[in-house]
């Protein structure tokens, strides 16, 4: 834990996951988080691709997302459903 602080210049370091952010809840409190985003398949109900980020919000995060669904599916998508938060 010394070894992190004295790399990263820093003179206090985190109880938990030091490489989780500080983000803010629905409920208005900053807790340490990950933004994960999920790609499913809407016949088969699997789970095609999972994106996981240290960014505060979801705008940015489509195209990441779907390009790694697009690695791992045998076709493209033909049609993509989300909602208004990735609205760039």
């Amino acid at each position: 834990m010394i070894e992190i602080m004295d790399n990263n210049g820093k003179n206090k370091i985190r109880a938990f996951d030091i490489d989780s952010r500080s983000m803010q809840t629905k409920k208005g409190h900053k807790e340490p988080s990950y933004n994960m985003q999920l790609v499913t398949d809407t016949q088969s109900k699997l789970i095609c691709a999972v994106h996981i980020s240290q960014h505060p919000t979801d705008h940015h995060e489509l195209p990441p997302t779907m390009n790694k669904a697009v690695e791992n599916l045998p076709t493209k998508p033909h049609k993509v459903s989300v909602d208004t938060i990735y609205k760039q």
